[in-house]
């Protein structure tokens, strides 16, 4: 119960003071700080090891060795859960903080905040509950065909039919404006760019045949799903979100 009170009280620091940090970065730092101090059992200071003489004028370290990275990982997770506790109050949903925290990279607290923001109003609209049945589609599709053959890789095409050509333009504009608004940190105009997508994706899945008995294009069409999955997941995971 300390640890959470203790974490909890991290992230009101962090966000209400609207501190821009990697807070990998800072965990990180500071297991490197532990790393390099022992306990003085007499005193309970903890001292910092010289590097030229370990030993000198300390007791052994009764810190266990672990494997940084492994410590970091379960202190990121351990966040996010506490994050979610905190959000609640605020009408939240949990989801979609794993949804965001899940994204590579994404550590710093005031925009994972701003990215869960902009996702809730967004899937609170006709357009994100739509796109995010096309993109459970597509992803159900991926899913089921890369347990066969691997992962899709490669660029799409035009392709040979009218929506097919029309996913593909869409999504070259869609991708190109949403990762420009991603690094502007502008995830509100983001969320409008992607819900550009539905009626594309819509009329590709009513009218197209994904698995098509034509090599080509049966692999040129996942190729357009997997891009679909690729361009969303770039404001928030989508396959984290329930729904």
């Amino acid at each position: 119960f300390a640890l959470r009170r203790a974490a909890l009280g991290i992230i009101r620091l962090i966000i209400e003071n609207k501190l821009r940090l990697s807070l990998q970065e800072v965990l990180n730092k500071a297991i490197d700080v532990i790393t390099r101090t022992t306990f003085d059992e007499e005193t309970h200071w903890g001292l910092e090891i010289d590097p030229q003489n370990p030993k000198a004028d300390v007791k052994d370290s009764p810190l266990p060795s672990a494997d940084s990275g492994a410590v970091v990982s379960d202190l990121m997770d351990f966040f996010a859960d506490r994050l979610k506790v905190h959000l609640k109050v605020k009408g939240v949903r949990h989801d979609l903080i794993t949804a965001v925290f899940s994204l590579a990279g994404e550590d710093d607290l005031v925009r994972i905040i701003a990215r869960v923001e902009a996702l809730q109003n967004f899937l609170s609209t006709d357009e994100g509950e739509h796109l995010l049945t096309g993109f459970k589609r597509a992803a159900n599709i991926l899913k089921a065909e890369e347990k066969k053959d691997g992962p899709i890789s490669g660029d799409a095409t035009a392709g040979t039919l009218s929506e097919e050509k029309e996913l593909f333009e869409r999504l070259g504009q869609v991708s190109a404006a949403t990762m420009a608004d991603v690094a502007a940190e502008e995830f509100e105009d983001a969320m409008g760019h992607l819900a550009t997508l539905r009626p594309s994706i819509d009329a590709f899945f009513d009218k197209v045949t994904v698995n098509s008995e034509v090599p080509e294009e049966r692999q040129n069409r996942l190729r357009l799903l997997a891009q679909i999955r690729s361009t969303m997941n770039s404001v928030a995971d989508f396959s984290k979100i329930e729904g």
